[in-house]
């Protein structure tokens, strides 16, 4: 395609006023490309919320407008529309009808893209619209974990075609793409998400408490595992009182998890701290001493990443997408999904010596914005060539 090319990013969701952290993943691809000012960059989003949710009543000012924003290089095309309850199959058929008209006003007023940029399968009813209407070709990086689950017969075969008709494919993590490639019959290449290296850094002030601290961040939901984690910790470091667990997040499990604590006489070492803001998620992670992770699956694994750009060795159970980050013994452990060998990394980690400068090194070479989007745009490039 060569130079000034023109990417429309279609995402599933978008950063908002209503919900500002909705879809950030995606915001940071479209920013991380549009950083070469040889690529313009275009996002077409549609936000749907329930019609009679609190949001609607606090957010009813939005109810069925279309913004548009101009910065830092991407154009963005937002639209606000609320929904009643529906079916599945017709929520996805009316946002194809709420994105064809969105499409149509993006074209008056920033012109023919040359490709689009789906961002997970549920906008592949639009893009395959767009692509037999138009002429341009389509490519989908793939985010959703539903994908390691059963789906109706119409939803499988749509998700197929919607990667049959692609011009590439891509998944967060190798393990991820692995699956999708057996399940889908189609070729996939790995490109990783992107953490934020200027925010998730090494802290500068020295560490005020000699305990050495295990830390989690995660929703307290069953694909987590974190009965798992308490179990692998009790085992290891019970009676150990210079070493602690911080679990945080929030989640139906949450008062499940306190209750075993508490039953292990773990609560003098196991600390649960509810739901965190971003900025109390780098502040724990810029004061402890490792990170771990006990999830089932994960198509990517943020956290992780998040708290190595911290300079934090992980320790995690081999979940799919870990396995594409933790890739040296250097940056922390992988373990099987059961308490005995968690327990046994745990217990590596926490004798091993690991260097927060390599490890933080490590992220920014592979997970920057920058490393990220150079990938994203050697792909753009390759299309058509």
């Amino acid at each position: 395609m060569g130079k000034n090319l023109h990417i429309l990013h279609i995402p599933r969701t978008y950063p908002s006023v209503v919900n500002p952290i909705g879809g950030i993943f995606f915001k940071e691809q479209a920013e991380a490309v549009a950083e070469n000012k040889d690529v313009k960059i275009g996002v077409l989003s549609i936000i749907q919320n329930a019609l009679f949710s609190v949001i609607f009543i606090k957010q009813i000012q939005w109810l069925c407008r279309t913004i548009n924003i101009r910065k830092d290089n991407v154009n963005l095309l937002q639209r606000y529309v609320f929904t009643i309850p529906m079916p599945y199959r017709l929520k996805l058929n009316y946002r194809c009808f709420i994105g064809i008209q969105l499409f149509k006003k993006y074209l008056k007023v920033y012109g023919k893209p040359d490709l689009l940029h789906l961002q997970t399968y549920e906008m592949g009813w639009l893009a395959s619209k767009i692509k037999r209407k138009y002429n341009i070709p389509y490519i989908v990086t793939e985010h959703s974990s539903n994908l390691y689950h059963n789906m109706p017969g119409w939803l499988e075969h749509m998700v197929s075609n919607t990667y049959h008709e692609s011009e590439a494919n891509i998944a967060v993590s190798e393990g991820f793409k692995e699956k999708l490639a057996e399940r889908f019959g189609s070729s996939f290449i790995f490109i990783p998400n992107i953490v934020d290296v200027d925010y998730f850094r090494i802290s500068k002030d020295i560490k005020q408490t000699t305990v050495y601290q295990f830390l989690h961040v995660g929703n307290c939901v069953p694909v987590k595992q974190q009965t798992i984690l308490i179990d692998a910790f009790y085992k290891a470091f019970k009676g150990k009182l210079d070493v602690k667990l911080i679990i945080g997040g929030d989640g139906p499990e949450l008062l499940r998890l306190k209750r075993q604590s508490y039953e292990l006489g773990m609560s003098n070492q196991i600390e649960f701290t509810g739901a965190l803001t971003k900025d109390e998620v780098r502040k724990y992670m810029q004061n402890s001493d490792a990170f771990v992770l006990s999830s089932k699956l994960e198509t990517f694994g943020i956290v992780l990443i998040e708290a190595m750009a911290c300079g934090l060795p992980c320790v995690s159970t081999l979940a799919l997408g870990p396995e594409s980050i933790i890739n040296d013994s250097k940056l922390g452990e992988l373990c099987e999904n059961n308490t005995t060998s968690l327990s046994e990394a745990m217990i590596k980690v926490y004798k091993g010596t690991y260097d927060k400068n390599l490890i933080r090194e490590y992220v920014v070479s592979k997970f920057s914005r920058k490393a990220v989007g150079d990938r994203i745009l050697s792909v753009y490039n390759n299309i058509n060539h």
